[in-house]
């Protein structure tokens, strides 16, 4: 949800930390870029930087990808990331559950509070 995402930006810049945020509308869609730039590299055909590296290479701090999905669907990208860039995935594993977003985002810990928790939790690993 959007707007968890900007509410954990302003809960982390209240502690002084920077946060960028990026607005993922297909995770298929960057992985098989990247992909696609891998396999053009391996045949020769050029060196094209994957759309998602190019995003954020120019940041240093750590990424933090959260997700109503499972946590394997932004796993999906891990591998054309930015070299040296810590990556931590949140996203709603387990088994069905009914209740509102709200409650299942907390459950599942992908909602502002949590992703604030993880970001300072790699930040001290960074």
């Amino acid at each position: 949800d959007w707007s968890s995402d900007v509410c954990s930006s302003d809960l982390l810049q209240a502690q002084g930390v920077a946060a960028e945020i990026f607005s993922v509308t297909s995770w298929s869609e960057l992985a098989r870029d990247g992909q696609r730039c891998e396999q053009e590299a391996i045949d020769g055909l050029g060196n094209t930087v994957p759309f998602v590296q190019q995003l954020l290479q120019h940041g240093s701090g750590p990424v933090i990808a959260a997700t109503d999905y499972v946590r394997a669907v932004p796993e999906s990208i891990r591998a054309y990331l930015p070299l040296g860039r810590r990556y931590l995935t949140l996203g709603t594993d387990g088994f069905g559950r009914s209740d509102t977003r709200q409650e299942l985002r907390s459950f599942f810990r992908v909602d502002a509070a949590s992703i604030v928790k993880a970001a300072l939790h790699a930040l001290e690993k960074n």
